[in-house]
């Protein structure tokens, strides 16, 4: 089973909406974290698209108030991944108190037989697969005929719009572009072309390619949790 994910991370409009746009336009299932209200998340085609948020907590104080403005931007969210998988019992117990349903915090490379499962307090804890900023660290091959795609399992996928737009393939070129992170002219002078063969845009390119050949079906996250419960 696969799903996509992608984690906004206070990107400009443009970006983000130029990243929606490449899964809109191949009919792929996506679930998007949010951080920020923008225009680009408003009136998305909901069977495509499902917002969850994303918070960014520096300590357990504070995280109620932080879910709560999320929360208020996005009233319909049912799911959350924290910003740098930031977590805690206690954090996890908010997001219950909140009226959230599953999180998306365990992040779990290249493994075999995911599944998602009901944590003790009822919070549906959906572990995933793949994150672009990961495949940099690893230096793997931008193909996903690495990752032992047809092994059993959950295969969730997370992306990041700003790593989308500059076809990031080293986060040297993300640190270098990161302060014009939200205006989306000047990130294009730091892009890496994708005629260069690698690079987050063109493992993106690659793993679409591979769903539309195999009329393999994406799944938002909700539709994962819910499954689990038979909700």
């Amino acid at each position: 089973m696969i799903a996509v994910t992608m984690d906004i991370d206070w990107a400009g409009d443009e970006v983000i909406a130029f990243a929606l746009d490449i899964f809109r336009e191949r009919g792929v299932k996506v679930t998007v974290f949010a951080t920020h209200e923008t225009p680009a998340l408003r009136n998305l085609d909901e069977e495509l698209f499902e917002v969850g948020i994303h918070p960014r907590f520096d300590a357990v104080e504070g995280a109620g108030r932080e879910i709560e403005r999320l929360l208020r931007l996005f009233p319909g969210a049912r799911g959350v991944r924290s910003h740098s998988l930031f977590q805690s019992s206690h954090i996890l117990d908010m997001f219950v108190d909140s009226g959230l349903k599953y999180d998306c915090n365990l992040y779990l490379p290249k493994q075999e037989g995911l599944r998602p499962f009901v944590n003790w307090n009822g919070l549906i804890r959906i572990p995933y697969f793949w994150e672009d900023g990961g495949h940099m660290l690893y230096g793997d091959p931008w193909t996903p005929d690495v990752l032992g795609m047809d092994r059993p399992g959950l295969k969730i996928f997370n992306f990041h719009p700003v790593h989308i737009f500059l076809n990031t393939e080293k986060l040297e070129r993300y640190r270098e572009a990161k302060p014009h992170l939200k205006y989306a002219e000047k990130l294009r002078g730091f892009s890496n072309p994708e005629s260069s063969g690698n690079g987050t845009r063109v493992f993106l390119g690659r793993l679409l390619d591979r769903v539309r050949e195999n009329n393999i079906p994406t799944h938002k996250l909700s539709d994962i949790a819910g499954a689990c419960t038979g909700s």
